[in-house]
C-alpha cells in the first residue's frame, strides 16, 4: 500500500510510449539548475501534478477507511500519513522546480528588455551628440573665410 503511489509515479515518469516528456525536477539536495523554461510544459506538469495529488489524497481516505479496519488503527493511521507526506513533499519538490524556472524565464526577459531598452538609448545619445556636433560645425565661422577687421 505505501509503495503503490511511488511505484505508480515512477512508472509514469519511466514509460516511454508517454504523450508528454519526463518531469525534469530540481534535486533540492544536489541543487541541479531548473530545466529551461516552457509555459506548455509548465501548464502540463502543472495540471499532472494537480491530478497526483488529487490522487494521492484518494488514496489516503482509502487507507483511513482501511486502517479502521486493522486492530492497530493508530499506527496504520501514523504510516498512511506518512505515505501521503512523501508524496506531498515530492510533489511540491517539482512544483518548486517549475517555480524557479518559470522566476527565472521572468529575470533572464525583463533582463534582455532592459538591455534592449539601454542600447535603443545608447543608439540615440549617440545620434543626438552627432546632431549637435554636426550643427555646431555649422553655426561656427570659418577663420579662413572672415573679413579682416580694419584698423582705420
Amino acid at each position: 500500500m505505501v509503495l503503490l503511489p511511488m511505484a505508480v509515479a515512477n512508472a509514469q515518469d519511466q514509460n516511454p510510449n508517454s504523450s508528454q516528456p519526463p518531469a525534469q525536477v530540481v534535486d533540492p539536495v544536489r541543487g541541479d539548475p531548473p530545466a529551461p523554461y516552457n509555459a506548455e510544459h509548465d501548464t502540463h506538469e502543472r495540471a499532472r501534478i494537480r491530478h497526483e495529488r488529487e490522487r494521492v489524497e484518494a488514496e489516503y481516505k482509502q487507507a483511513q477507511v482501511d486502517c479502521y479496519q486493522r486492530f492497530a488503527v493508530n499506527a496504520c493511521l501514523r504510516e498512511a500519513r506518512r505515505a501521503r507526506r512523501v508524496e506531498n513533499d515530492r510533489l511540491r519538490a517539482q512544483e518548486i522546480a517549475l517555480d524557479d524556472a518559470k522566476r527565472a524565464a521572468e529575470v533572464q526577459s525583463r533582463k534582455q528588455a532592459l538591455e534592449e531598452r539601454q542600447a535603443e538609448k545608447a543608439r540615440q545619445d549617440a545620434a543626438r551628440e552627432q546632431e549637435e556636433a554636426a550643427r555646431a560645425r555649422n553655426r561656427s565661422p570659418s577663420r579662413g573665410n572672415a573679413p579682416a577687421p580694419s584698423g582705420r
